[in-house]
């Protein structure tokens, strides 16, 4: 007799197929954690994500209250510990930014022991805290002057787009030679800290008696926080100068440095991808591409020897080129295979449908059912996985049922059978129990 006749038969008589009695809690379950988990992932969705001007507005105001705290406990303590130094309002603000800033002139220090101590704690503060979070708002201020610089270059100098299969659309852009990548991308932000350097250096002429070349070396001095203190400021009006250039130039050369890396890491990644695009397929690639199957294809899908769908072959180019992880794309897999009740491997308005149908009550039952499941389960969410593929979630009728399984290929009528039984075997250990 077939699978599906035994359990039309066993319908027929009144009894409960054997493979089902001891399922129904598990089999809501599992429409119950595809439904709960839909529920979570549509709020999570619905959320718009925050917009540059938004951003900025959070950032900025972080910082400020930030810096505000910083400066204001520390320039109140400075003055009562520093007192017989004269350390007025000013330079207590001056000497806490260029504690934060790692500047470090040397041109004002801690002579006593409190104050040494103190100055301990606020240089750690300061660098880790406070400062990071200043630099960060500070960079996303002046990333639109960047972005912008960055985008006329490119129309004054476009890259050359290739078009792989010749049908007239660009497919992706060459990429360039690395003079002409790094200059495009880093002359905008060189250009803007040169230009704020410049102005700088000409503020700070209106209070030290300094020339102009003595003014910018020290504010590259303090860009770069190398302050060696060789030329420091004297005068109250340079300290408060100093506080904001100290605050902005820093965090714009951090801001060029540290987007340095990201441009190497996006050049390896396109002369990569070249590389990949234009290489024939070769056994090595194609073992290469092989090794991510088992993370791309459902557990009950059949091993076709060396053949890839253009699905794997895609999401494996991109794993190659350390674009994507294979960790970043199972979670989406796996939730497709849960919200694919159909088992069709295509998710459409049926699926949705039955999703939908789940009650509250029976979304909570469900997870109460889950919850009894999993109890003492030894081998994870392979079960719930197999549950997924072989058990109906659609509550049709033993007919239909058993209309549904005779249709199926004799693989699948296989694998449907070893996925009962060995629910059967771990009965025991599932504690699952049939209400």
């Amino acid at each position: 007799m077939k699978f599906g006749d035994e359990e039309n038969q066993q319908e027929r008589n009144g009894e409960q197929p054997a493979d089902n009695r001891s399922m129904p809690a598990t089999r809501d379950a599992v429409k119950g954690k595809a439904a709960v988990a839909d529920e979570t992932i549509a709020k999570i969705a619905s959320k718009k994500p925050p917009t540059h001007s938004h951003l900025v507005v959070r950032a900025s105001l972080i910082a400020l209250f930030a810096l505000f705290f910083y400066i204001l406990v520390g320039t109140v303590v400075y003055q009562k510990l520093a007192y017989d130094q004269g350390w007025t309002t000013i330079d207590a603000t001056y000497f806490c930014l260029v504690t934060m800033s790692t500047v470090g002139y040397g041109d004002l220090v801690p002579l006593t022991t409190g104050n040494r101590a103190f100055t301990v704690v606020m240089i750690f503060v300061g660098i880790i805290f406070v400062f990071t979070t200043v630099s960060s708002a500070v960079g996303l201020i002046m990333r639109p002057i960047s972005d912008a610089g960055r985008a006329l270059m490119e129309r004054l100098f476009p890259q050359r787009p290739i078009d792989i299969n010749r049908n007239g659309q660009p497919d992706f852009m060459a990429p360039r030679h690395p003079v002409i990548f790094y200059s495009k991308n880093l002359l905008p932000s060189i250009l803007l800290n040169t230009f704020i350097q410049l102005i700088s250096a000409a503020v700070f002429l209106a209070f030290e008696e300094w020339d102009f070349g003595e003014s910018f070396y020290h504010c590259l001095v303090t860009a770069t926080t190398v302050g060696y203190g060789d030329i420091t400021t004297r005068t109250q009006g340079g300290r408060l100068w100093a506080c904001f250039h100290i605050m902005i130039s820093v965090a714009l050369l951090g801001e060029l440095l540290s987007s340095v890396d990201e441009l190497r890491q996006t050049r390896k990644r396109a002369v990569r991808k070249v590389r990949q695009l234009a290489a024939e397929i070769s056994p090595d690639l194609l073992q290469n591409l092989r090794k991510h199957v088992p993370t791309l294809r459902r557990p009950d899908q059949e091993n076709d020897g060396d053949m890839l769908t253009d699905l794997e072959y895609v999401l494996g180019m991109l794993i190659e080129l350390e674009l994507i992880t294979p960790e970043d794309v199972e979670p989406f897999l796996k939730r497709f295979w849960m919200l694919d009740v159909n088992h069709d491997r295509q998710l459409d308005s049926s699926d949705c449908k039955k999703l939908a149908e789940l009650s509250d009550s029976e979304k909570a039952a469900a997870e109460q059912a889950l919850s009894q499941a999993t109890q003492g389960l030894t081998f994870g969410n392979a079960v719930f996985e197999k549950l997924a593929q072989a058990i109906p979630l659609e509550g049709a009728g033993a007919k239909e049922r058993g209309k549904r399984l005779s249709q199926r290929s004799p693989n699948t009528k296989r694998r449907t059978a070893e996925a009962f039984s060995k629910l059967r075997k771990h009965k025991s250990k599932t504690k699952v129990v049939a209400e």
